[in-house]
Parts: structure tokens; C-alpha cells; sequence
């Protein structure tokens, strides 16, 4: 099957919501940006609202930063599916390795994230996350494992 590789021009249509099982005001991310199957690279885009249920005195705190991370990994495995018209499926945290939070943003920042999926087998993705502000300074970074259902 050919590699599928989609534009932020051809993604900024993509409704996130249904990619995703969360709900607002559970959703940390806006925009898919980046879907690349060659590279396994998928990319989101959030801007940190005030009402955020992870935002504590105008930060975003770094469960939140891992919840964005995790929710990129949702969106490439709900785009995927979606794009072989098969039913969206729920992936949960397995776990997180070598979590380095740098700098957390603030209320109104714009963050991207980028994750590469490393291994993809047996319902389980291995995959590294990062976390980067609005000029690419490196946020936050970690490897997670992601359990299909």
C-alpha cells in the first residue's frame, strides 16, 4: 500500500474532534499540521486557552504538555484509520520514558508537536514526542508507548 503524506494545507479541514475520543474541554490539540507514513512523523498545533483544565496560575502544566503529546498520537492513528475508512480506534497511554520538561508555556502561547512513531506493531506504538514554542525552542520531549484497543 502507498505511503500517504498530507500537506497543513490539505489537513487544516481535518476536524480533530473526530479523530479523538476526548471532548471539550478535554481536547490539546487544534490543528493536524503534518501526516508523513514515510517518515511516521505527524505534527499538531494548540494555543494554550485561560479555561484550559491544565492551566494553573496562566501555565500549562506538564501533565497537560503529556496529554498534547499523547492526544498527537491519537490524531495520526484516528487520520490513519479514517483515511482506510475503518473505524477509529482508542489508543491509552502504556507509558512515558524520559519525560524532560524545559519551559512550560503560558496562556495564549502557541505550541507545535511533533511525534515519530518508532515501532508499530502487535497494537502497541512506540513513539518520541516534542514539544516546541511558537520559535521551535524545544519544550518538552519523551518517548511514549501507546496501547491500541
Amino acid at each position: 500500500m502507498e505511503k500517504i503524506k498530507k500537506t497543513a494545507e490539505e489537513l487544516w479541514q481535518v476536524k480533530v474532534e473526530e479523530l479523538l475520543p476526548q471532548r471539550p474541554p478535554f481536547i490539546m490539540i487544534e490543528k493536524m499540521i503534518e501526516y508523513d507514513e514515510e517518515q511516521n512523523v505527524t505534527s499538531t498545533l494548540y494555543h494554550i486557552a485561560s479555561d484550559n483544565p491544565f492551566v494553573r496560575d496562566g501555565i500549562f502544566q506538564p501533565s497537560g504538555i503529556v496529554e498534547n503529546m499523547a492526544q498527537t498520537c491519537a490524531a495520526r492513528i484516528g487520520y490513519y484509520d479514517k483515511l482506510r475508512n475503518m473505524p477509529v480506534r482508542m489508543g491509552l497511554i502504556g507509558g512515558i520514558k524520559n519525560l524532560n520538561v524545559y519551559q512550560l508555556p503560558r496562556t495564549g502561547d502557541e505550541i507545535t508537536t511533533h511525534i515519530v512513531v518508532k515501532e508499530d506493531m502487535l497494537g502497541v506504538i512506540l513513539a518520541s514526542a516534542k514539544v516546541l514554542d511558537h520559535m521551535m525552542n524545544l519544550m518538552a520531549d519523551c518517548e511514549l508507548k501507546i496501547a491500541l484497543k
